[in-house]
């Protein structure tokens, strides 16, 4: 077990996790960072615990999102949209939004 939650965790649910910060990890380390150099790329284990978070953070998120739609009854009228943004559907914009969070 890499990430050492037994002693708290229920091991089925240890072992589900361990499976998805691996995958984080193999996924974060297979960007790469042009402005670093050649070929140079994201250490995804150094990262894991930030990129879990924000994981986890940006899923919450778009749930509360979803949830506050369903509470007013649904997603913005097109008009309502944001300005050059009208292609793209609500749960779209949710997302394009977090990208430029992150810049």
């Amino acid at each position: 077990m890499m990430i050492g939650f037994a002693g708290w965790m229920n091991l089925k649910l240890a072992d589900e996790l361990e499976y998805y910060v691996k995958c984080l990890i193999g996924h974060y380390s297979s960007y790469t960072v042009p402005e670093a150099g050649n070929d140079s790329r994201v250490d995804g284990d150094r990262t894991r615990y930030e990129n879990f978070a924000d994981q986890l953070g940006l899923t919450e998120a778009f749930f509360a999102y979803q949830e506050k739609l369903a509470v007013e009854g649904g997603a913005p009228l097109v008009e309502d949209r944001l300005p050059g943004l009208e292609m793209f559907t609500p749960a779209q914009t949710f997302f394009i939004s977090f990208s430029h969070v992150c810049q």
